[in-house]
This record gives structure tokens, C-alpha cells and sequence, in this order.
């Protein structure tokens, strides 16, 4: 019998399904493919991120300052970028159906400090 299930957060409850946002800031931008994924998802800052070490706002002022972009423009970016996320609704009905049958359901995530 399962006592406890440790779950992700990103890639597990919720999953990018939508990319395009991101390669339209590329070509807004300028920039070449995948450049913008790659800052927000593939960077040193996103490893400081999910270790908590930067805030929320000082990883969106960053990965704004390596695509060379203005500050003004930070907020739309995140919600372009954060618009393709979805949850993942078969995942959340597994972990509620554990958690109903008394399993002790915890999340081991290392995303930003919002979370």
C-alpha cells in the first residue's frame, strides 16, 4: 500500500503547452529562436530561482536584462510567458484520489519562492 507520494510542481501539475508566446517575444525582440525560453527556462537565474535565491522580481528584472529589453515591458512578458502553462488536470485527480484514501501527499518542488 502506498503511505506517501512526493510530487513536482513544474512539468508535473503544471506543464508549459504553449510555446508560441515565447517565440513571438523572440521576434519582437529581434531575437533568434528560442532565445527568450532559454533565458526564462535555461538559465543561471532560473537555477537561482528555483532555489529561491532571487526574488520573483529580481528574476524578471534579469531575464528582461539579458534579452535587452525595457523594464517597462517585464509584466507583459511574464504573462505572455506564463499564459501557455496549463494545469495538469489527471495528475491533480490522482493526487486527490490518494489523498482521499489517507496517503500523505507532498510537493518537492524547486520553482520560484511564490510557490
Amino acid at each position: 500500500m502506498i503511505k506517501a507520494f512526493i510530487f513536482d510542481f513544474d512539468g508535473v501539475l503544471v506543464r508549459t503547452e504553449d510555446t508560441s508566446p515565447h517565440y513571438a517575444w523572440d521576434k519582437r525582440l529581434g531575437l533568434a529562436p528560442g532565445s527568450v525560453e532559454r533565458a526564462i527556462r535555461h538559465s543561471d537565474l532560473w537555477i537561482q530561482a528555483q532555489l529561491g535565491r532571487v526574488t520573483p522580481r529580481a528574476y524578471w528584472t534579469g531575464v528582461a536584462e539579458m534579452l535587452y529589453m525595457r523594464r517597462d515591458d517585464i509584466a507583459e512578458l511574464r504573462r505572455d510567458c506564463l499564459g501557455g502553462d496549463r494545469l495538469n488536470y489527471r495528475a491533480i485527480d490522482l493526487l486527490r484520489d490518494l489523498h482521499e484514501r489517507g496517503c500523505t501527499v507532498v510537493l518537492l518542488a524547486n520553482d520560484s519562492i511564490e510557490l
